[in-house]
């Protein structure tokens, strides 16, 4: 049986991704290209499609709380397009934590919501499961661009340098 806290988050889900999508994106300079389009086209706007893709099916995971559906194909998604960025891990991933804090704004609006406080622990609990994953599949995207770095520069100076 479905608790009516996902039933209202699943009918606010435009509106949670029309303010996590800006929070994915973050405010540096090198993705304000990327926000100007709101379409979500695969060749005009790859970036913005994948993280509107990424972001769609983690809100998917998140408000559906079925325990056979897998989260890591979204996520893996936008770890990508973060771990090339350069920036910490913890400015890449924060903004799964955005999420909580969108999705708490959201639910101000509904009145009773503190009969919600254990679903609210529960998808607080799930969003920390799933950043916990997010920084594995970053370290591992970092990994393979490091490891990707190191195979170039021995490529290119020979094989003597280690």
């Amino acid at each position: 049986m479905e608790s009516d806290i996902y039933k209202i988050l699943k009918n606010k889900q435009q509106s949670i991704l029309s303010r996590w999508v800006p929070a994915v994106l973050g405010h540096d300079n090198q993705n304000q290209q990327f926000t100007r389009t709101r379409e979500k086209d695969r060749f005009s706007d790859p970036l913005g499609y994948e993280i509107a893709v990424g972001t769609e099916g983690i809100l998917h995971w998140l408000l559906h709380n079925d325990p056979d559906m897998d989260v890591t194909k979204p996520l893996e998604a936008i770890c990508r397009i973060k771990a090339v960025q350069d920036s910490r891990p913890s400015e890449s991933l924060h903004f799964l934590f955005d999420l909580k804090t969108i999705i708490r704004e959201c639910l101000k609006e509904e009145r009773d919501i503190n009969q919600y406080t254990e679903e609210i622990w529960e998808i607080d609990r799930r969003i920390d499961e799933m950043a916990l994953l997010a920084f594995d599949l970053f370290n591992a995207c970092r990994h393979q661009i490091y490891r990707l770095q190191t195979e170039e520069i021995k490529r290119m100076y020979g094989r003597g340098l280690g």
